[in-house]
């Protein structure tokens, strides 16, 4: 009996075939068309419940965070928000008119210069520091925000009911990841011509 001898070739690994620069570029240009229309939708579906409270949806992220976080300085404010001074100043006077929101202005200690540092006009006079101010919920604004968190939350919960839990969580994930970042990534990107 003769064996016939099966010679085996080496195995080809499979490659993988990634998506070039201009897919991906689509691809996440189409991603980010999604999150903006997918924010106007949930902006659409909630407005009308805050405005049940006299609120919009600006107005609630600020007393969200006051809320939730505590009192904090219009520049953190600001970071957190990721909008100008002046538009951050003008939501809080209109949120403390509404009693909701307490400001507290104060001017800090003058930093110590050397007298032949500072401009000739201010030299030998006294010199005030910066000024800042910090903001905090009313015992009105923490009561509105426990009844429209509670209920704010139930809404926002059953809208959400259209994916399960693990998918909401990396929903966040990916969220909080794009805020995040990647700097390498980024200049990189900007760097490389089209």
């Amino acid at each position: 009996m003769m064996e016939l001898a099966v010679a085996t070739a080496p195995r080809l690994k499979k490659k993988k075939t990634q998506a070039g620069i201009p897919e991906r570029r689509e691809c996440a240009f189409r991603a980010y068309l999604d999150v903006l229309e997918t924010a106007a939708w949930f902006r659409y579906q909630v407005e009308p419940q805050l405005g049940d409270f006299d609120l919009n949806i600006e107005q609630f992220r600020f007393l969200e965070v006051l809320h939730r976080e505590g009192p904090m300085s219009t520049v953190e404010m600001g970071k957190r928000r990721c909008c100008a001074r002046q538009s951050l100043f003008a939501l809080a006077e209109r949120l403390a008119k509404d009693g909701l929101v307490e400001i507290e202005r104060e001017t800090l200690a003058a930093v110590e210069v050397e007298e032949a540092r500072l401009p000739r006009e201010k030299r030998g006079g006294e010199r005030a520091g910066r000024r800042v101010a910090s903001l905090r919920l009313t015992e009105e604004g923490q009561q509105l925000m426990a009844v429209v968190t509670r209920r704010h939350a139930k809404l926002i919960y059953a809208l959400m009911r259209a994916i399960d839990m693990r998918e909401t969580e990396r929903l966040s994930r990916t969220c909080r990841k794009i805020r995040e970042g990647d700097a390498v990534k980024l200049i990189k990107e900007l760097m490389m011509e089209d």
